[in-house]
């Protein structure tokens, strides 16, 4: 909305704990996107709205119907949590958790959070003294981060892409069906990459633009300013400190991998396959 932002912690007032983390595309896929919703959410969802007011209700009587996986439901971990535990929440696709100092634990306003952003930036600062320099000398395709007869394709999940003339909602449905967090928009005779949507481009929907999620995906996201001017690619050469420090710098959650011979796309690299892969090299050791 006005406000620009993409998501809000949920308290209970009464109990001073989070109940989890609502953010816009709840919004959007609860309106929108209802046919993707199985029988029994979509029939709880209708009743827990039926006869209320939208406006006038509260946002954590509809968390469990509005909130779409397990990594929206809120983490509180106190101050002294290791830091590998927090890796491991991580490594299992939770994206932020709630830290509270640990004498006072229902406190919500002292709650501080660390996200996947965090913790990769930590690594990217940290490689050399939590000896993790030996695994970023290591080609990304030797890692299985990427398609192809040489990068462990069957360990992968499946790309998921649409072309330039899916609409923005067909493209957003995917995401949703799919639980994940971003599509590449790939040329369709050539394969190549020609930019991303995620749950980012939200940022700035309203009521009175919301039509806009019917327009074709490229158009979409120029209208909505969030665009990127190229996206951000590596090869399957490309060493994984290299894609740390492209997601650190470049301030994205994931590096989309393109073929060296044909500039196809290959692959993506997140912040959770970074955490991961950092997480086993120190159980390793």
């Amino acid at each position: 909305g006005e406000h620009r932002i993409l998501s809000v912690p949920v308290v209970d007032t009464d109990s001073a704990s989070f109940l989890g983390v609502f953010d816009v595309f709840d919004v959007v896929a609860f309106f929108v996107f209802k046919p993707h919703f199985t029988d029994r959410q979509r029939e709880e969802a209708y009743m827990q709205f039926k006869g209320t007011r939208l406006g006038h209700d509260t946002v954590g009587s509809h968390m469990r119907s509005l909130s779409r996986t397990h990594r929206k439901e809120a983490v509180t971990i106190p101050d002294t949590h290791p830091l590998i535990e927090v890796m491991r929440l991580f490594s299992s696709g939770v994206f932020r958790v709630f830290v509270h100092p640990h004498d006072q634990p229902d406190s919500p306003e002292k709650h501080q959070v660390i996200s996947q952003v965090d913790v990769v930036r930590f690594i990217h600062d940290k490689a050399s003294s939590i000896r993790l320099a030996e695994l970023f000398d290591k080609e990304i395709e030797k890692l299985g981060l990427c398609t192809g007869p040489s990068c462990n394709a069957d360990k992968r999940p499946t790309l998921v892409t649409v072309t330039p003339s899916a609409t923005a909602s067909d493209a957003l449905k995917l995401l949703f069906k799919e639980n994940i967090n971003a599509l590449a928009v790939v040329d369709e005779s050539t394969g190549k990459i020609i930019s991303q949507l995620s749950a980012s481009d939200l940022r700035g929907l309203t009521s009175t633009t919301l039509s806009r999620l019917l327009l074709p995906v490229m158009e979409f996201l120029d209208q909505m300013g969030s665009r990127l001017p190229q996206p951000i690619t590596c090869t399957p050469e490309t060493h994984l400190g290299e894609v740390v420090r492209l997601m650190v710098e470049g301030r994205v959650h994931r590096v989309w991998v393109t073929s060296s011979a044909n500039g196809a796309l290959a692959g993506v690299v997140t912040m959770t396959d970074v955490i991961r892969l950092a997480l086993a090299r120190s159980a390793a050791s």
